[in-house]
């Protein structure tokens, strides 16, 4: 993850060119087919894996590259968690902040400890030769 904010030229100059002007990206980009990403991606991927990117209105990292985006992943330094209050929201935020503090939290949206006991609970059961030995009878119905 950059330590530094602050961005090289070499960067700045690159995103003015992806962008048409801003040193920000707009994210998410648009598409040109639904089953492929932006093309922009595999020139971020290669020349700027660390993007600084414009969220719903909130400053955020676009990370283009597998390993850099697995060490975020697994960093404590972010978070999954959308009840806190430094977490981007997007337009659905309101909605979002709602269900979150409905006292029904989601799996997906918890943060390690917590995250990792209850998906050691469950592990088992998503296994292949489980969910395979489930096929037949979903296929019955």
């Amino acid at each position: 993850m950059p330590a530094d904010t602050r961005l090289d030229d070499h960067t700045r100059d690159l995103i003015r060119r992806l962008t048409g002007g801003p040193e920000r990206l707009t994210f998410p980009m648009t598409r040109s087919t639904p089953f492929d990403p932006p093309p922009e991606y595999a020139t971020l991927r290669s020349k700027c894996p660390f993007a600084p990117a414009d969220l719903h209105g909130h400053d955020a990292w676009l990370i283009t590259r597998y390993d850099d985006v697995r060490e975020a992943l697994l960093s404590n330094a972010l978070s999954a968690d959308i009840t806190r209050p430094d977490y981007p929201q997007g337009p659905a935020g309101k909605v979002n902040r709602a269900l979150a503090t409905s006292g029904l939290p989601a799996f997906l949206r918890m943060d390690a400890p917590l995250h990792d006991d209850l998906r050691r609970l469950v592990t088992r059961d998503f296994m292949i030769k489980r969910v395979e030995a489930m096929r037949p009878r979903i296929q019955m119905r």
